[in-house]
């Protein structure tokens, strides 16, 4: 099944890689081709290559990166356990308890934003 694009007002069917790259060349030339085959050619490389690979090279930023990882996934995995909790119990409580519990929850998401 093909990626359908509109590019510059006309309907491409992009069937993978290498028809991308030659849509690129004959609407934006051959530097645009080089550039996304250089690059989709380094993720090939990359799809391999461990986060501890990819760590040991890596500046202080990734450590902030890994900080934010830890800490949003931290707040998903409160999220879903407390959508689990409301829906596990959804049969014994109201109507509007059940509105209190989630507008709660969107609260805590919103602080969270």
């Amino acid at each position: 099944m093909p990626n359908v694009m509109i590019i510059q007002g006309k309907v491409e069917n992009i069937w993978d890689d290498e028809d991308f790259a030659r849509m690129l060349r004959d609407r934006l030339g051959d530097d645009a081709e080089r550039y996304f085959r250089e690059h989709s050619d380094l993720n090939y490389a990359l799809r391999d290559v461990t986060d501890e690979q990819i760590l040991q090279y890596c500046t202080g930023e990734c450590s902030k990166v890994e900080d934010a990882i830890e800490h949003w996934t931290g707040v998903l995995g409160e999220m879903q356990d407390e959508l689990e909790s409301i829906q596990a119990n959804i049969a014994i409580r109201t109507k509007d308890e059940t509105s209190i519990l989630l507008l709660q929850l969107i609260q805590k998401i919103n602080s969270e934003l």
